[in-house]
């Protein structure tokens, strides 16, 4: 069984990458023109290669990655023992999730992997790698972005200024490596297409705001008040949840640059640090103008 809505589009999209093809302008499919960063050109070139676009063997590779994805997120609630062994059963119940990995083979589940791992890296105090992994889930979707406040807050929180400097430049390293071919050949087409700020959203493609009149859903201003809302959420968080021990976010960022290599490390709980990540995250999806349903992989929280 198998549902067409992304994947023939995604084969079309790497078809002119596989052909020598690097400029982002020029990559486009079915749904439209390329906008995912470059690790999703590699991820699903390789798809290609391997399947020849072939729906039935993408769908055993996509069972297989679902099966890693699930192993990740019920790592990651093993590790805080906050949840009775049992409970982690009901991570494999969603017909959704199923049908977003297997039957839809949608990009979100390659990031959300990632995404996961990253996290279990974090859990394990592997500042660098961490911030390097969450680069790597970005290259592939930016909605893996809505973890940035979290993985920022829990660097301050923990680690020191030197491993967040590295981590940042090897996250960054990471993305101007993967993108090079791309930023050679056409550089602006491909920064305006992998990380488009500005596209104008379709309201039948949003999941939270379908109440809404659709000349208010369009309107700019709506997008402000959105990300008004975004700031004033991560920002109460930060201040009464995530920084509260600390005496708010200043103190701690006080505290994160008075901290030095080899001191004793500040205590931070793995189940506290998962608090932060899905908390950053789930605001963020909260107040997203659009939302495709893929999104439903975006947490396991």
């Amino acid at each position: 069984m198998y549902t067409e809505i992304d994947w023939v589009a995604y084969m079309q999209e790497v078809s002119g990458f596989l052909q020598g093809e690097r400029n982002y302008e020029n990559l486009k499919g079915d749904t439209g023109p390329l906008v995912y960063p470059a690790g999703f050109v590699y991820i699903f070139a390789g798809l290609k290669w391997l399947t020849g676009g072939e729906v039935a063997a993408a769908q055993f590779i996509f069972t297989i990655l679902y099966l890693a994805t699930q192993a990740a997120a019920m790592a990651l609630y093993i590790r805080t023992r906050a949840l009775p062994p049992w409970s982690l059963a009901l991570l494999c119940l969603s017909r959704r999730m199923h049908s977003i990995f297997v039957l839809r083979l949608f990009n979100d589940c390659w990031a959300m992997l990632l995404a996961y791992v990253g996290a279990l890296l974090l859990q394990a105090h592997q500042w660098e790698w961490a911030v390097f992994t969450f680069s790597a889930a970005v290259s592939v979707k930016m909605n893996v972005l809505l973890w940035a406040p979290g993985v920022l807050a829990i660097l301050i929180k923990a680690a020191t200024p030197l491993a967040t400097v590295r981590g940042v430049a090897a996250g960054a390293m990471l993305q101007v490596v993967l993108a090079l071919p791309f930023l050679l050949a056409a550089p602006r087409e491909y920064l305006a297409r992998a990380f488009e700020f500005t596209r104008a959203f379709q309201m039948q493609w949003s999941v939270n705001w379908q109440f809404l009149p659709p000349k208010w859903f369009a309107d700019p201003r709506f997008a402000l008040i959105l990300l008004g809302l975004h700031l004033r959420f991560l920002w109460s968080f930060a201040k009464f949840r995530w920084f509260q021990a600390e005496g708010g976010p200043l103190a701690a960022c006080k505290a994160f640059l008075q901290r030095r290599e080899g001191g004793a490390a500040p205590s931070l709980s793995t189940d506290f640090m998962l608090y932060i990540l899905f908390t950053s995250n789930f605001v963020g999806i909260i107040v997203s103008r659009t939302l495709h349903y893929q999104f439903y992989s975006w947490c396991v929280d």
